[in-house]
């Protein structure tokens, strides 16, 4: 919610009694994480599936030791466990108040986001395919991703603009 629309939701809350305004208080507060974890759920399926790779493969066996090859995949927890076990620390993340906190790890992550655009780059640079070979558009079962995608990063935009408001405020 930017800063115009807290002080909204003060104003129409100051005309109720003072009880009412602190359960009112409460309840948007409570809206907002459940509405900030509603749109993260990409994020939180992605990092669970993610990690659940890692841990597949960190526990795979092989046949041949010689070659870096994966021959029987572990199955490891339900991603579902995984969203769960996160769960408590993204919340964690939710209550922080103070932005300034997460600048060292947002200098970490800014390392490894340049190292791994580097990584990606290497290994797409590696075997381009021939694009004569590629369809001119995708079939229509991928356009509900498309637009999921689009509206996800639409809102994006709206807690970057947010924040960025919050951060000019003071």
């Amino acid at each position: 919610m930017t800063a115009g629309g807290r002080q909204a939701v003060k104003h129409a809350l100051s005309q109720r009694a003072c009880v009412q305004k602190r359960t009112h208080a409460r309840l948007v507060g409570f809206f907002l994480i459940l509405t900030q974890l509603g749109f993260c759920c990409v994020y939180f399926v992605f990092l669970a599936d993610n990690i659940k790779q890692v841990v597949e493969a960190a526990n795979a066996t092989s046949n041949d030791c010689s070659s870096n090859v994966t021959v029987v995949l572990k199955e490891s927890m339900d991603s579902r466990l995984y969203i769960l076990s996160f769960l408590p620390f993204l919340i964690l993340l939710v209550f922080m108040r103070n932005l300034r906190y997460l600048s060292f790890f947002s200098l970490l992550a800014n390392v490894a986001m340049l190292g791994s655009v580097v990584m990606i780059y290497q290994y797409i640079g590696r075997d381009i395919p021939d694009p004569t070979h590629l369809s001119y558009a995708a079939s229509w079962k991928t356009y509900p991703l498309f637009f999921g995608t689009a509206i996800f990063a639409f809102e994006g935009i709206g807690v970057v603009s947010g924040c960025y408001s919050i951060i000019i405020l003071q």
